[in-house]
C-alpha cells in the first residue's frame, strides 16, 4: 500500500475543486452579458476558487504541536512527517481537510503498515515538544487534551477504532474506543473499563478530553465526566487520530476500501475546555476524492457561519422578481447541464456526482441579494447537503448558508443569504441521503 505524499509550499495551494474535471460554462439566454467585459474563464476560475477553501491540514488544525504517524511506508516503519513540513504535508486518502474544510481527514485501512510495537494501523497526530517528543508525568502539572471530531467510518467485522490516547512508554495508559455503537474509555488492558454511551452514531459530531494531574486521569464525553483513574506514569504523551483495531486477520476485504476514519474539527492542548458541539450538530460530508494542487494563490478560508434555520418551503417568490444571470459554470455534469437550472422547468436539472462539486451564478455585476432559491431532483424523498457561498470578486468568499434540502417537496425551498453583496453566488454540493449526487432542477436568486 505504497502511497506519496504531497508537500505544498505555504500559501500556495489549490485553487479549483475538481482541477482536470470538464469545467462548463454557459451564457443565459434570458441574461444580459457581464456588465464589467470579464472573460467566460475568468468567471470560471473565480468559481473554482469558491469551491475550494483548503488544500493542506495546518490550514485546518494547529499542528505547531505534533507529529503525524501515518499507515503507509514499509512494514514496522511507517512514514511521518515531523514540523517544519508537517505544515505543507498532506496524502489522500489518510490525512487530508474535509472539503467543507472545517476538519481534516484522519484514515487508516484494514492492511496499512504498522509499527514495531503495535498489530492495527494508525493516522495518528503525536504530541511534541518543539523538536522533541513530549514525555511527561502523571504527576507533575496539569495536561490536557480536547479533541472535537466525527467518526466517519468503521472497518468491517471488527468495527473498533480508537479515537484519542494517553500514552506512557511504549503503551497506552487509556483511550476513547468506538466499539461499534459503544464508546468506552479503557484502563491499561482492561478495554471495556467504562461505558460512557451504548448509543454511539457515525456522522454525529462530538467532543472527548483528557485532562492529567495529581496522579488522575479525569475523561470526559461532550463536557461531562466520563470516568476517573489512578495513574503513575513519568513518560506520558497524547494521540489523536484514527487508530484502526482491526486488521486482515479479522476484517475483510484485506485493502484500502476497508477502513476506520474520523474527522477532527478542532484538537487543542494545555488549554481550558471548550464548550462541546450540540448534540443535534450536522456532521460535515466528507470526501473520498483526492484534492488536487495548482500554482495559484488560495483564496482565504472560507467562513464558518452560525447554524441556519430550516429552509422555508415554498413561500411565494418576491415581488421584485429574481435577478438575472449573465454567466452559469459548474464542476461538471453527467450530461444533466446547468443551465438547465435556470430554465424554468422543473423536469429538467443539472448533476454531478462527488463531494465538493459546485454550480456556480455571475450576476455580471455587484447585487444586494437578499435569498436564494433553489428546487431539488427527487427533493420530496431527499435531503440534499450543501452549502451556499458568495463573493463579490472572485477572490474573497463568505460561506452564508449550511445545511441540508427539507427532504419534503418538489418545490423551490428558500435560503436567506441576510442581504449579502454579490456577484458571484456558489452552490457546492456534498451528495444526497440516497448518493453522492447533487442535483438541481431549478435556481433563482433573488434581491434583497
Amino acid at each position: 500500500m505504497k502511497r506519496v505524499g504531497v508537500f505544498v509550499a505555504t500559501g500556495v495551494v489549490v485553487t479549483g475543486a475538481l482541477v482536470g474535471v470538464s469545467l462548463l460554462a454557459t451564457q443565459s439566454q434570458q441574461a444580459p452579458a457581464t456588465e464589467d467585459g470579464a472573460p467566460e474563464g475568468q468567471v470560471i476560475q473565480a468559481m473554482r476558487a469558491g469551491a475550494a477553501a483548503c488544500d493542506l491540514p495546518s490550514q485546518v488544525l494547529d499542528l505547531s504541536n505534533w507529529k503525524i504517524q501515518l499507515p503507509i511506508g514499509e512494514e514496522e516503519s511507517p512514514d511521518e512527517v515531523t514540523q517544519p513540513e508537517l505544515d505543507g504535508y498532506r496524502v489522500d486518502p489518510w490525512f487530508v481537510p474535509n472539503p467543507a474544510c472545517d476538519g481534516v481527514r484522519f484514515r487508516s485501512a484494514v492492511n496499512g503498515v504498522t509499527t514495531g510495537g503495535s498489530n492495527y494501523p494508525r493516522s495518528e497526530l503525536r504530541e511534541m515538544n518543539g523538536g522533541e517528543e513530549a514525555s511527561w508525568s502523571s504527576s507533575d502539572g496539569t495536561h490536557s487534551m480536547t479533541i472535537d471530531q466525527t467518526v466517519t467510518h468503521l472497518p468491517n467485522d471488527k468495527q473498533h477504532l480508537v479515537v484519542g490516547q494517553i500514552h506512557g512508554g511504549d503503551d497506552d495508559v487509556s483511550v476513547f474506543r468506538v466499539e461499534g455503537t459503544n464508546l468506552y474509555v479503557t484502563n491499561g488492558d482492561d478495554a471495556n473499563y467504562q461505558l460512557v454511551t451504548d448509543d454511539f452514531q457515525l456522522n454525529t459530531r462530538f467532543q472527548v478530553r483528557f485532562e492529567v494531574s495529581d496522579g488522575t486521569i479525569n475523561a470526559f464525553y461532550n463536557g461531562q465526566p466520563a470516568a476517573t483513574l489512578k495513574v503513575d506514569f513519568s513518560t506520558g504523551y497524547f494521540k489523536a487520530g484514527a487508530y484502526t483495531q482491526a486488521n486482515c486477520s479479522n476484517s475483510s476485504p484485506c485493502d484500502e476500501s476497508n477502513y476506520g476514519e474520523t474527522i477532527i474539527h478542532n484538537v487543542t492542548l494545555n488549554g481550558s475546555a471548550p464548550q462541546p458541539p450540540p448534540s443535534d450538530a450536522p456532521a460535515p460530508p466528507t470526501s473520498s476524492a483526492p484534492a488536487p494542487t495548482s500554482d495559484a494563490p488560495a483564496p482565504p478560508p472560507v467562513e464558518n457561519p452560525a447554524p441556519q434555520p430550516p429552509p422555508v418551503e415554498n413561500p411565494a417568490p418576491p415581488a421584485a422578481g429574481p435577478l438575472p444571470v449573465a454567466t452559469v459554470a459548474a464542476s461538471g455534469h453527467d450530461g444533466n447541464e446547468p443551465e438547465n437550472t435556470l430554465d424554468g422547468d422543473r423536469d429538467t436539472r443539472w448533476s454531478d456526482e462527488g463531494d465538493g462539486v459546485w454550480i456556480g451564478y455571475d450576476l455580471g455585476a455587484v447585487k444586494k441579494v437578499g435569498s436564494v432559491r433553489l428546487a431539488w431532483h427527487k427533493g420530496d424523498t431527499r435531503h440534499h447537503t450543501f452549502q451556499i457561498r458568495t463573493s463579490t470578486n472572485g477572490t474573497d468568499w463568505t460561506t452564508r448558508f449550511t445545511g441540508r434540502s427539507g427532504g419534503t417537496t418538489l418545490r423551490s425551498e428558500t435560503y436567506d443569504l441576510a442581504d449579502a453583496n454579490a456577484r458571484y453566488v456558489l452552490v457546492v454540493g456534498f451528495g444526497n441521503t440516497g448518493n453522492d449526487w447533487t442535483s438541481i432542477t431549478e435556481t433563482a436568486i433573488y434581491p434583497a
